[in-house]
C-alpha cells in the first residue's frame, strides 16, 4: 500500500468516526430537548414536539463532518424566556431548550470524544467495518 492510499484510508476513517459521533450527539440533544418540552408541558400544539423529531443531518466534508439541525423559530424565544416579568417564574429564566442543551452536549460530551476518542483501537474497528461493507 502506498502512502497516499494509507492517508486516504485514514482520512475516510476519521470522517466516518466524526460522522458517527455527531449522529449520536444529535440524537442525545433531541432526546434532551424532548424531555424539556415534556417537563414544561410546551407541546400545546404539537408543532414544537414534531420539530424535534429528527430533523438533523450529518454531512461528510473533506476535513471531517458537519452537523445541521433545524428548529422552529419560536423555540429560540422559548429559550430566552420573558425578561420583562417582575415575579420569578420558570419563563423568566427560559426553558433551556436550545443554548444550554445544545452547547452543553457539544462542549461537554461531543468535543472531548472527537478530540480524544480516536484511538488506534477505534481506528481498527472502523477499518474492519469499512472492509466488511
Amino acid at each position: 500500500m502506498n502512502p497516499s492510499d494509507r492517508n486516504s484510508d485514514n482520512s475516510r476513517i476519521k470522517t466516518a468516526f466524526r460522522s458517527q459521533i455527531l449522529k449520536e450527539s444529535a440524537l442525545l440533544i433531541r432526546k434532551a430537548q424532548n424531555k424539556v418540552v415534556d417537563d414544561y408541558k410546551l407541546n400545546e400544539t404539537d408543532n414544537l414536539k414534531a420539530s424535534l423529531q429528527g430533523h438533523f443531518s450529518v454531512k461528510d466534508i473533506d476535513t471531517g463532518a458537519q452537523l445541521s439541525m433545524s428548529y422552529l423559530t419560536y423555540a429560540r424565544f422559548l429559550d430566552m424566556g420573558d425578561k420583562r416579568r417582575r415575579e420569578p417564574s420558570p419563563k423568566r429564566n427560559g426553558y433551556h431548550l436550545y443554548n444550554r442543551t445544545i452547547f452543553g452536549y457539544l462542549y461537554r460530551q461531543t468535543l472531548p470524544i472527537l478530540r480524544d476518542g480516536m484511538t488506534e483501537t477505534v481506528q481498527e474497528l472502523i477499518r474492519q467495518k469499512m472492509k466488511d461493507t
